[in-house]
């Protein structure tokens, strides 16, 4: 079924209840990704953007990009993150996944600087911060998909 309503960048309604916008911020995760936002209340819904002590699969998308939309969603009026993945949680959990995704990205800079194959990615030791989050089997496929991809 295709839609029946689409938007560019914001999207806004009134229900009887509430007012609900839709943004795109552009593609981060995926090549288009889309937010639910609640402004009154203060609720963000953003999806895969963002997934709580769960490793974040970057394959799809422009980590650089979405590293900037975390930072424009942290300039948001948000009290409430609803992420893809994870329990509900407060503000701080745009920081979480901005600082993840800069991990990843510093470990593949680190290593294209020493001059060292990207192969060696395979065997990084995985932080003890992120030791204890789901997905784990993504740690590694992110990193040698950065270093396969990103010059």
């Amino acid at each position: 079924m295709l839609p029946t309503e689409t938007f560019e960048s914001k999207w806004s309604f009134q229900g009887t209840a509430r007012e609900v916008q839709c943004h795109t911020l552009g593609g981060g995760h995926t090549a288009s990704d889309s937010l639910l936002y609640l402004p009154n209340e203060r609720i963000c819904f953003v999806g895969d953007l963002i997934a709580i002590q769960n490793h974040m699969l970057v394959v799809d998308g422009d980590i650089h990009y979405w590293i900037s939309i975390l930072e424009k969603l942290n300039q948001w009026d948000i009290d409430t993150i609803v992420p893809g993945h994870g329990p509900v949680g407060g503000k701080q959990w745009i920081s979480q996944a901005q600082v993840y995704l800069q991990h990843l990205l510093d470990q593949v800079n680190t290593l294209k600087q020493e001059g060292r194959s990207t192969k060696e990615l395979s065997s990084t030791v995985m932080p003890e911060a992120y030791q204890e989050w789901s997905a784990k089997e993504l740690y590694t496929k992110n990193l040698q998909h950065l270093g396969e991809n990103i010059s």
